[in-house]
């Protein structure tokens, strides 16, 4: 009975490790996510909202102009991050290990796990978002503060959800794209010279994740921004309908290239660096 409990014990605290492992490389890749890619975010956010006839408004008169609206997401990202790669490798080797191993291919695990996991952690990343974007978008420089205000004051606490859906879904299916592209370029990428675990690899496997997921998902990702900075849009429906009235379907890409552009050292940078942590941590912890 002893035996039992304390082999049991160990296999508990072994899931707790893993967990801890998971969360805090989440944690630190996602911090530094948040540095390398917010300027590149900004400009994207200005082109998506703002008139395509007022090329002005996407400029920033300083470096820190661009990094306007980072507290939220930089002071959140750690704990969204920690949650999300917590529950993105519980949920994968969930599925792989089904029916006595037989579960799931990795790559239909690593979509779905992303999926559920990008999905679950919207409900936090929903109101950062739209704080975020309110001040990207603002020609006012609101502070952190006076966009809360603004929000709560006209719609209630609940007005911080405003455009909750397509945010769910880009966090969802997007990730889930993003993680199934990052595997899949892995083992394509990978030979005898470059090993699947080798940083070029990874790098260069994260930077076609990065930019395929954002071509893939990035209209959906334009009436999102559009919810978010403009609070009176009662729909995603009529977000679409205002969009494609004021410029057909190239207006869904005004921005794309930016988007594009940042993928390529975010996805670069917060993939490799998140599979680096966890197997330094998994040899110090």
């Amino acid at each position: 009975m002893d035996v039992t409990v304390a082999e049991e014990f160990k296999s508990v605290a072994t899931r707790y490790r893993e967990h801890w492992i998971n969360g805090l490389s989440g944690l630190v890749a996602g911090a530094c996510g948040i540095l390398v890619g917010h300027p590149f975010d900004t400009m994207k956010i200005r082109l998506q909202v703002g008139d395509a006839t007022k090329k002005a408004q996407v400029g920033a008169k300083s470096v820190s102009e661009l990094y306007r609206g980072i507290i939220p997401p930089l002071l959140t990202s750690g704990c969204t991050q920690f949650m999300v790669f917590t529950i993105y490798e519980y949920v994968k080797l969930s599925l792989r290990q089904e029916q006595g191993g037989a579960g799931m291919s990795n790559l239909n695990a690593t979509f779905t796990a992303a999926t559920i996991a990008g999905a679950v952690s919207s409900y936090i990343t929903s109101p950062i978002q739209l704080i975020k974007v309110q001040q990207q978008s603002s020609p006012d420089n609101l502070t952190l503060r006076q966009c809360y205000h603004k929000v709560t004051k006209a719609y209630g606490w609940r007005g911080l959800f405003h455009g909750a859906v397509p945010v769910m879904t880009i966090e969802g299916i997007g990730r889930g794209v993003y993680m199934l592209t990052y595997e899949y370029m892995k083992q394509t990428l990978a030979c005898e010279e470059y090993p699947e675990t080798g940083l070029a690899v990874r790098a260069a496997a994260a930077s076609c994740a990065g930019s395929f997921s954002w071509l893939v998902m990035y209209p959906l990702d334009s009436i999102k921004s559009r919810r978010l900075s403009d609070l009176s849009l009662k729909s995603s429906y009529q977000c679409y309908r205002t969009t494609m009235n004021g410029g057909g379907i190239p207006a869904f890409y005004r921005g794309c290239a930016f988007a594009m552009l940042r993928s390529i050292p975010v996805a670069a940078t917060v993939l490799p660096l998140y599979e680096y942590c966890r197997e330094k941590f998994a040899q110090v912890l």
